[in-house]
């Protein structure tokens, strides 16, 4: 019960907890440790607030919480999710964070093959 309202409250904040590398770190490990459907219900917030998906990939951590948002999505909203990063991708090549979901969406699956933070959370 305590994670079904933890999920919540970041769903309601997602916007404000996702400005700090520690709360992307933090949506991504609740979209883990929540029941699958309130991780469904974060993913959609994320992908919901204009522009906050696109920018994730830039910070640290923001890419594991990216990657949890698009593994967490129903099949359309996963295809509009993917485009829009597609279509903001321009900046991601020039960031070792952004690097690993341009990989990702390229079909490399192995999204982190440095080993980082994304790789540890099971992705």
């Amino acid at each position: 019960e305590h994670r079904h309202a933890l999920g919540r409250v970041l769903e309601r904040h997602v916007a404000l907890v996702a400005k700090a590398s520690a709360g992307c770190g933090t949506l991504a490990a609740a979209m883990d440790y929540t029941a699958k459907e309130d991780a469904l219900w974060l993913a959609r917030a994320i992908a919901a607030v204009p522009g906050l998906l696109e920018s994730l990939p830039v910070v640290r951590h923001g890419q594991t919480a990216a990657l949890k948002v698009l593994q967490h999505l129903s099949e359309p909203e996963l295809v509009a999710a993917r485009g829009r990063l597609l279509a903001a991708a321009g900046s991601y090549g020039s960031n070792r964070y952004g690097r690993e979901v341009l990989e990702y969406l390229s079909g490399g699956n192995a999204c982190c093959p440095s080993g980082g933070y994304a790789n540890s959370m099971g992705l």
